[in-house]
């Protein structure tokens, strides 16, 4: 239950370092061989300014 759990979180961080949406983190975790690749190479750009330190979600 923890695993998912964090599995989310780590999803949903990684779409809006990307400057996605949650619902693409979730895509993220149920598809990752589709979503994964969008962001490789889609016009996604890299941000870790996007997430405050220390912020969950």
């Amino acid at each position: 239950m923890v695993v998912l759990f964090v599995s989310i979180i780590d999803s949903v961080r990684m779409a809006k370092v990307f400057g996605k949406s949650r619902v693409f983190g979730v895509g993220l975790l149920l598809l990752p061989f589709i979503f994964y690749l969008v962001l490789a190479f889609g016009s996604a750009d890299h941000d870790e300014c996007r997430v405050a330190q220390g912020e969950v979600i």
